[in-house]
């Protein structure tokens, strides 16, 4: 049984959110995870993957589906190791000689890593996999807090920040100090911040602004880490705490942390992330994510087929019913009994919310780019 490689009628935009931290998986060796062990009697080709931890669940998920559906089909075991070093991270790992294969990124590729990439001589394909809505959160305690404007963020994380109290922000917010959460230098979702949030006009004249650093005496302490788990911890025992990272993130420990609502400016509406915010264009932090494929790696049969399976299984209707792929494959991830697979499905991860899918005709254009 092969997979087909094709194109399909347009559906309903639909949500999907592959759950990350409870699948069974293995450590790579670059901290990220693995999408299936294989069995020892058989030749194992390994498809390598690192880079950004919002995109890191949509491709382990994919990757643990096809790995499956390779063995079921009397194909060779292909698991897909997913490490999660960040989008910068994840390209220095891609632009080399004897690279990985693909990387995830959560921004477009800079200047600086499209030149390293030509000095290794590796060419690559940019592919649009899904949108993301960058979600500002705050410990569950911190009820008076259920908005906030862009304007307030730029002034509560731009270095030299005065403000030290979420009172100092607003008179009716409490006079609690604040900590603050972020993601690691090398994180395209804490490069997409800056330029989201710190980067700011000041009389027709750009101003990029560098992030606060912890205060004197260890007051309103910033704490950076490339693990999501790490910042969703730390929030979570900090009542005076806020943060930031992928919806995926908040969605799936929405019980331990709140998101707020984002306005786009001081005195204006406030928005919370949602498909329906985000495909009308109101939500002010959404954002594209992205796979970037190696050209040489694209070559080889198993990494076409990953490529293709994981755009086709993105394309779901209404009902999260994926229509991209063929009636084999559907059948397969309805009924099989393997247990990656199992728990994909009961998790719904091509229909929980956190990540917006794109239509099948914008699918389109990305296969294009593989011909």
């Amino acid at each position: 049984m092969k997979l087909k490689h094709c194109i399909f009628a347009t559906v309903a935009t639909a949500l999907i959110v592959p759950v990350f931290q409870a699948c069974s998986t293995q450590q790579s060796e670059t901290g990220g995870i693995d999408s299936g062990a294989a069995s020892p009697s058989h030749s194992v080709e390994r498809i390598k993957v690192d880079g950004s931890s919002t995109v890191a669940p949509i491709t382990s998920a994919v990757g643990m589906v096809f790995d499956a559906y390779r063995i079921a089909s009397s194909q060779a075991p292909t698991p897909v190791t997913v490490g999660i070093s960040g989008t910068g991270g994840g390209f220095e790992k891609f632009c080399t000689e004897n690279g990985t294969d693909i990387s995830n990124a959560s921004r477009t590729i800079e200047e600086e890593e499209i030149k390293m990439c030509a000095d290794a001589g590796v060419e690559y394909i940019e592919i649009e996999v899904a949108t993301d809505a960058l979600s500002i959160v705050v410990n569950n305690k911190n009820i008076t807090v259920e908005e906030i404007s862009l304007p307030e963020l730029t002034q509560m994380w731009q270095k030299d920040s005065e403000i030290k109290t979420w009172r100092e922000l607003r008179s009716d917010w409490p006079d609690q100090e604040i900590e603050f959460f972020r993601p690691g230098d090398d994180s395209g979702t804490f490069d997409y911040f800056k330029e989201a949030i710190l980067t700011v006009k000041v009389d027709g004249e750009t101003i990029k602004n560098d992030v606060r650093v912890t205060g004197s005496n260890n007051a309103n302490r910033v704490i950076p880490s490339e693990d999501d788990t790490t910042l969703i911890e730390g929030i979570e025992g900090s009542e005076g705490a806020i943060g930031f990272f992928g919806f995926a993130y908040y969605k799936n420990n929405q019980e331990r942390i709140k998101t707020l609502k984002i306005a786009k400016e001081a005195d204006g509406e406030a928005y919370e992330p949602s498909e329906a915010n985000v495909n009308a264009k109101t939500y002010p932090l959404a954002r594209p994510l992205f796979i970037y494929v190696n050209k040489a790696s694209y070559e080889r049969q198993a990494v076409k087929e990953l490529v293709s399976f994981y755009l086709a299984l993105l394309m779901v209707d209404a009902g999260g019913t994926p229509t991209g792929v063929n009636s084999e494959i559907i059948d397969f991830i309805n009924t099989s009994d393997e247990t990656d697979v199992v728990r994909a499905r009961d998790q719904k991860f091509l229909t929980a919310v956190g990540y917006v899918s794109k239509t099948s005709n914008e699918y389109a254009v990305e296969l294009k780019k593989l011909d």
